[in-house]
């Protein structure tokens, strides 16, 4: 629904322009008349809405000199595993490295995960990012995956 309809009009007002809400809920309760009013007062009833956090698959797209082949997403506190993809070739002809989680991950305004990019080396492993970034609400898109269609926040590294 539009900002400026005019059923929105009587709710919102003008910081809420600002912001726009994701939803609008309006109630409307009226009490009954009846005879017995004064000796049976109702209780009010309680009401709670509960959100969840939007989930999406996060997809790394790492452009990257310095990751060679080999080169994974590794969570450190192992509560995230990522599949590396198929590489993409972008229209001005840079190849990027893909990287899905296997689960979706809810989308937050702060995170407490790291996210790392590693690659074998001589001597064990090498990581080539301590900290990748993390999805950011505005950056989704949709992904066929086996048929079906699934949520994807991508998140592009240059280095």
């Amino acid at each position: 629904m539009n900002l400026d309809s005019a059923q929105l009009k009587e709710v919102l007002g003008p910081k809420d322009r600002l912001i726009p809400p994701v939803s609008v809920v309006r109630i409307n309760a009226k009490r009954r008349s009846s005879l017995f009013d004064e000796r049976f007062v109702p209780k009010s009833p309680s009401f709670s809405i509960n959100f969840d956090a939007r989930q999406t698959y996060w997809k790394y797209y790492l452009h990257s000199k310095k990751a060679g082949t080999g080169a994974y997403v590794f969570d450190p506190d192992n509560r995230v595993a990522f599949e590396s993809g198929d590489p993409v070739r972008l229209s001005d002809g840079r190849l990027m490295l893909t990287y899905r989680s296997k689960e979706r991950i809810p989308l937050k305004e702060n995170y407490d995960f790291k996210f790392q990019l590693k690659q074998p080396a001589n001597r064990g492993e090498k990581i080539v990012y301590r900290q990748l970034p993390f999805a950011r609400v505005g950056q989704s898109g949709i992904e066929v995956v086996a048929e079906k269609a699934i949520v994807v926040s991508e998140i592009y590294v240059n280095s």
